[in-house]
């Protein structure tokens, strides 16, 4: 038994939570359990989760996560190409959704005042801009997030932004 055996476990609990009828914290749960399948390799999975994220967003009206959510489906996406053997053409329909995901949850973040959200989707799209050779771009659009912090920066996020924005000035 081991990490695989504890998320399907999770995931039975959390569809049997979601059968009985109780809505509180769907959202997330089903965005932290996409994570999870994408920690073990397991995109297309993830992507059912997240399915299930973005339905649950729209009946339970619970948007808090839902730039988390987005941001974790791009993720998702790019994972797939890494996973599964996917045709050159494929790479950029998938490489475009993904872009498209984190764009939508850099724009509700903005919306919802969320800076950290915004920062993990601008670090995810920077990194997809970065592979993509528009490095001038990503690491605007990162610097310009990351500028309006005032606080925080030895936090794991921060940090990171820094590291990559940092690589994206070389």
């Amino acid at each position: 038994m081991g990490a695989e055996h504890d998320i399907e476990a999770l995931h039975r609990k959390f569809t049997a939570y979601h059968e009985a009828g109780t809505r509180l914290h769907l959202p997330v749960n089903y965005t932290f359990l996409a994570q999870c399948f994408g920690i073990l390799g397991r995109p297309d999975s993830g992507l059912d989760s997240i399915k299930a994220a973005i339905s649950a967003i729209e009946s339970t009206e619970q948007r808090n996560w839902e730039p988390e959510t987005w941001r974790v489906k791009g993720d998702l996406v790019l994972q797939q190409l890494d996973v599964n053997s996917v045709p050159s053409t494929q790479r950029g329909q998938a490489e475009v959704e993904a872009e498209e995901c984190y764009r939508k949850a850099i724009e509700i973040a903005q919306h919802q005042q969320s800076k950290l959200f915004e920062l993990r989707a601008a670090m995810s799209l920077s990194r997809l801009l970065q592979h993509s050779g528009r490095i001038n771009e990503a690491r605007v659009l990162l610097s310009e997030v990351y500028n309006r912090f005032t606080e925080g920066f030895d936090s794991v996020d921060l940090k990171q932004a820094r590291v990559l924005l940092e690589a994206l000035s070389l």
